[in-house]
C-alpha cells in the first residue's frame, strides 16, 4: 500500500524519508515536487472547491495537467460531488484529450457506475466517505472489496484517516493528512496511540503522561533517530520533527496492509 501525504508538500526538510505526496489543483498556482517526494498524486480539489461554492473549469484543469504532467505521476479526474454522471463525462472527456486520469467513484452513487469505470480502468479512487459513520464506511467498502478483489482492481482511498479502515482492506494506495495535522497540533502517532507531547497544548491532552508511559515513548522516538525534547518543541522545527516521526510510523503501518480482503473478518484487533 502506497500512502500519499497531503498538507505536507510545502515542508522544506531532509528529515523525511522518500514518500508519496498529494497536492490539490484547487488553489494551486504552480506544481512543485518536494525533494522528499518519490511519487506525486494530483487531486482536482473538487470537494474543497464545492464546499466554497467554486466550480473548477474542466478545460483549465486539462491544460494544467498537460503542462505539468512531467511532475505529476498520478492525477485524478475532475469529479462532480453532486453528480456521478457528470464525473463520468469529465472522465471520458479527459480520456478523449489524451490523458489517463484515475476515475473516482463516490459513496451513494449507483454500483453500475463503478462497473463502468472498472471496464475502462483497473485503478479507481473511492471517495465521499470522510463524513460517513464508521459502520456506513465498512458496509460500503466491504461490498466493493468483496466484489472487486485485488489485483483485479486497484483502489485508492481518498482521505483515509481511520487506521482500522486503512488496515482492513488491500488498498493499492490511500491519501491522508493525519501525519502533518497531528504534528501541527503538537502530537505524534505511535504504535500505542496518538499522543500530544508539546507541553504548550491543552493540559487535558497531556493526561496520558506518567513516568512509565513517557519513558516508553521517549525510547521509541529515540529508536527512530530523534530527540524527544526537540520533538516536543513549540516551534516550526518541532512540528517538522513530529511530522517526520508520524510519517515513519505510517510508512511502517502500511507494511501491515492485507494482500486480500476476507469478508467479515476482524483485522489487527481494530474492528
Amino acid at each position: 500500500m502506497k500512502i500519499y501525504y497531503s498538507n505536507i508538500a510545502a515542508i522544506k526538510t531532509d528529515l523525511l524519508p522518500s514518500i508519496g505526496v498529494l497536492v490539490s489543483y484547487y488553489g494551486l498556482k504552480k506544481l512543485r515536487r518536494p525533494d522528499f517526494c518519490d511519487s506525486l498524486f494530483l487531486d482536482s480539489g473538487a470537494f474543497s472547491a464545492w464546499n466554497q461554492g467554486v466550480e473548477i473549469d474542466i478545460d483549465s484543469y486539462i491544460e494544467f495537467i498537460k503542462e505539468q504532467k512531467e511532475r505529476a505521476d498520478i492525477y485524478c479526474v475532475l469529479d462532480n460531488i453532486l453528480s456521478g454522471e457528470e464525473s463520468f463525462l469529465n472522465y471520458t472527456r479527459m480520456l478523449d484529450k489524451g490523458l489517463s486520469p484515475v476515475p473516482c467513484y463516490h459513496y451513494g452513487e449507483p454500483s453500475s457506475l463503478l462497473k463502468r469505470y472498472i471496464e475502462i480502468s483497473d485503478y479507481v479512487a473511492l471517495g465521499g466517505i470522510a463524513k460517513k459513520g464508521k459502520k456506513e464506511r465498512i458496509v460500503w467498502l466491504d461490498r466493493i472489496f468483496s466484489i472487486y478483489p485485488f489485483p483485479l482492481v486497484k483502489f485508492h482511498g481518498f482521505g483515509i484517516q481511520d487506521r482500522s479502515i486503512l488496515l482492513r482492506y488491500p488498498w493499492w494506495s490511500v491519501d491522508s493528512s493525519s501525519a502533518h495535522v497531528m504534528a501541527r497540533f503538537g502530537g505524534i502517532c505511535t504504535p500505542w496511540g496518538d499522543y500530544k507531547i508539546n507541553p504548550e497544548v491543552n493540559s487535558k491532552d497531556l493526561r496520558w503522561i506518567s513516568p512509565n508511559a513517557e519513558k516508553i515513548i521517549i525510547e521509541w522516538v529515540s529508536e527512530l533517530g530523534f530527540s524527544y525534547d526537540e520533538a516536543q518543541a513549540n516551534s516550526p522545527e518541532g512540528t517538522i520533527i513530529r511530522s517526520a516521526i508520524n510519517v515513519i510510523y505510517y510508512e511502517e503501518l502500511s507494511k501491515l496492509a492485507p494482500r486480500k480482503f476476507s469478508f467479515g473478518k476482524k483485522r489487527f484487533g481494530f474492528v
